[in-house]
């Protein structure tokens, strides 16, 4: 039901910047519905600690996400629906933060341009659950991005590769304790897989989407070797 509920959402959203009725919703009482939506979108499922506990495991750290042995165990089905929730909320996340930057910083579609009462996206992120969505987001990009000898993605997973990078991108650029968190966490795995060879060599050149991709990809990698030699002075 959650997967479902945010599988309309985001469809619900798409072209939000043609139609100033939901550019007026998501910026009513001071863009708190977009902050609200934001935050249900980064939550993870609440499951019993039991479960939990599987789900950190198998599901936060990317070498054992990778390795599939996960879909030999009994609890293969939840994980799998938890899996789904994360891209869906993803999805939805794509479509909020594409129509906040439109917001905040272009005014819409039709070049009528808006009072943003000084709000920015960093402020519309600042209590948002960014830690838990970053540890199972990250995985899910790095492997989409890890081959082991498959070759180029399916079309969906192209478009999901997209989105990952793009929301991950986006929430680095715009929220301190995220980039602190993956630098933290993922910071040789981003370094090596948010990387030119390995996006094209997955997406493909010929892919419409690639360019688009290998620019947030480089802007992961970017600023987490920023932050990383900062940290090290």
């Amino acid at each position: 039901m959650a997967a479902l509920t945010l599988e309309t959402i985001t469809t619900l959203l798409q072209g939000t910047q043609r139609c100033p009725f939901k550019m007026k919703v998501i910026r009513s009482n001071n863009y708190n519905c977009l902050r609200r939506l934001i935050k249900r979108s980064m939550s993870i499922p609440e499951l019993a600690s039991t479960y939990k506990l599987t789900c950190n495991h198998w599901l936060t750290d990317f070498r054992e996400l990778a390795s599939r042995a996960w879909e030999n165990l009994p609890e293969s089905e939840l994980l799998k629906l938890v899996l789904e929730v994360n891209h869906a909320g993803t999805s939805t996340l794509y479509e909020l933060l594409n129509s906040a930057t439109e917001l905040i910083w272009g005014g819409d579609i039709h070049g009528e341009t808006h009072d943003n009462d000084g709000i920015s996206l960093s402020a519309i992120l600042q209590h948002a659950p960014v830690e838990g969505w970053l540890a199972y987001s990250v995985p899910q990009l790095l492997c989409l991005l890890h081959s082991d000898g498959e070759g180029l993605v399916e079309s969906c997973d192209a478009a999901l590769t997209h989105q990952y990078c793009y929301v991950i991108a986006m929430v680095l650029n715009h929220s301190p304790r995220a980039l602190k968190y993956c630098t933290t966490n993922f910071a040789e795995e981003l370094r090596y897989y948010a990387h030119e060879s390995i996006v094209k060599s997955r997406l493909g050149e010929a892919c419409p989407i690639t360019p688009h991709t290998l620019k947030h990809a480089k802007t992961i990698a970017n600023m987490i070797r920023i932050k990383d030699k900062n940290l090290l002075r």
